[in-house]
């Protein structure tokens, strides 16, 4: 048996027939009328007009060329891939350009410390051959930014 209310509640709906309240989930009333779901109804679609619109040609100069972003390195992970040689001017420009080549080729562009931070694989700390080698990458960027300037 479906139960009836006289008054109006919370949960609550009303019968069309015999203006009884029922449940709001009840599908049939005591009297037999039956309740629509709201599923049966249906959302109409429109289309919207939109403009085309106009294409707009942007020249760009041929002599500019995209440069590819690089991460900046400040520390290195890892041994260094190119091995110095030595702690002559010649063999640490070498070692130098090698490395910047492979971390350029990777995305990567060097801080000057990165370069200091693979010295100690070749050379123990506070020793003659490795301040060398740190004061002669110091000349080379020093070079570097001299020749770009």
């Amino acid at each position: 048996m479906k139960k009836n209310y006289d008054k109006p509640g919370r949960g609550r709906k009303q019968c069309g027939q015999c203006k009884k309240y029922v449940g709001v989930r009840t599908k049939t009333c005591s009297c037999g009328s039956v309740f629509e779901t709201g599923s049966k109804t249906k959302v109409k679609r429109t289309k919207v007009k939109t403009r085309k619109k106009k294409e707009v040609q942007i020249e760009e100069p041929e002599e500019e060329k995209w440069i590819k972003p690089r991460w900046i390195v400040y520390a290195p992970a890892g041994k260094p891939r190119v091995t110095l040689e030595g702690h002559t001017r010649k063999k640490v420009k070498d070692w130098f350009y090698k490395t910047r080549e492979i971390a350029r080729d990777e995305g990567m562009e060097f801080h000057s410390s990165a370069y200091k931070l693979y010295i100690p694989y070749f050379y123990s700390i506070l020793t003659p051959e490795y301040n060398k080698c740190l004061r002669m990458i110091d000349r080379i960027l020093e070079e570097e930014t001299s020749k770009n300037a």
